[in-house]
C-alpha cells in the first residue's frame, strides 16, 4: 500500500484493501457519500502527479474510469468521476477521495 507519509490517510480510509461493508456502513451512518479507491497503486501513481493549488488547500480532479467509486447513504455504488485532494502545507497529501461533487 503507499506511504501514509506521502498520501496521508488517503489509503488507510479510501483504499481497496477495505471491504465494501466498510464504506456502506460509513456512508449510511454519517448520511454522506464515501469515496473509495479501486485500485491503490494506480491512484497513487495518478495522484503523484497533481500540484497543490496556489490558493487553498483542496483540489478537485478529473480521474481516469475505472479509478474511483462512491458509496452514497441508500447503498448504491457510483463511478467516480473525480477526486477530491486535500494537501498539508509542506505539499504533501493530507487525503484523496473519489468523489461526484462537482465543486471543491
Amino acid at each position: 500500500m503507499p506511504s501514509s507519509k506521502e498520501f496521508g490517510h488517503t489509503f488507510t480510509k479510501h483504499g481497496n484493501q477495505k471491504p465494501a461493508s466498510d464504506f456502506i456502513g460509513r456512508a449510511a451512518s454519517k448520511g454522506e457519500n464515501i469515496g473509495q479507491w479501486l485500485h491503490n497503486e494506480n491512484a497513487a501513481n495518478y495522484l503523484r502527479n497533481i500540484k497543490p493549488p496556489t490558493e487553498g488547500n483542496k483540489v478537485l480532479i478529473d480521474i481516469p474510469e475505472g479509478l474511483g467509486q462512491v458509496y452514497t447513504p441508500r447503498g448504491d455504488v457510483i463511478p467516480a468521476p473525480r477526486a477530491r485532494v486535500i494537501f498539508k502545507p509542506d505539499g504533501n497529501i493530507r487525503s484523496a477521495y473519489p468523489t461526484l461533487d462537482t465543486t471543491v
